[in-house]
């Protein structure tokens, strides 16, 4: 065998490498080509990764803290978990409360901890009635300097919303490192 030197940055990593794969093995489930046991050994793997990776950034964090989760009806973990890594990376002391998370717990776990942020995936679906009074109460509940970080696929169709309560929307997940340090300067 022939082991080929391969550097690639984090953010690199999960925009180029991770996020383009998760595309890929959704799509290819959706269009049969994938059983679901293929999706799921696959997201196994992703996942012991992206913990690896959050797991190992974390031991150097030593910033302020932020939570990661993704909300009440979006179960699609993997963007929450890509976010996690890339806050860890730009120093921040990540909480991951796993995905599904009711507004009141993420405001409940955000105060406890004493959370200067918050990031959010929203993945799927883009058209959940509760999720204008969910973004709302979360808003309401936090502390006005607990920065509000949005990103995923769905997050798009809540952008007027998003910008109503003041939260930043994040196209890709390297994104999150400019805008967490840039946060973390205030």
């Amino acid at each position: 065998t022939c082991a080929l030197p391969i550097s690639m940055t984090i953010p690199k990593l999960l925009d180029e490498l991770i996020g383009p794969l998760l595309v890929e093995i959704g799509e290819r489930w959706h269009l049969g080509e994938l059983r679901v046991g293929h999706e799921h050994v696959a997201s196994s793997v992703i996942r012991r990764f992206l913990d690896n990776l959050r797991e190992t950034a974390s031991m150097h964090a030593d910033g302020p803290t932020i939570v990661v989760t993704t909300p009440s009806g979006h179960s699609h973990e993997m963007g929450a978990m890509m976010a996690a890594v890339a806050a860890a990376v730009a120093g921040w002391k990540v909480i991951y409360m796993m995905p599904k998370m009711p507004s009141r717990e993420i405001v409940a776990t955000a105060l406890q901890v004493e959370a200067r942020a918050l990031a959010l995936s929203m993945t799927y679906p883009a058209d959940d009635p509760q999720m204008a009074r969910e973004l709302r109460f979360l808003r309401e509940q936090l502390p006005a300097d607990v920065g509000i970080f949005v990103g995923g696929n769905a997050a798009v169709s809540y952008l007027p919303l998003l910008e109503q309560i003041g939260a930043v929307y994040l196209a890709e997940i390297s994104d999150i490192i400019e805008a967490l340090g840039a946060y973390r300067g205030q």
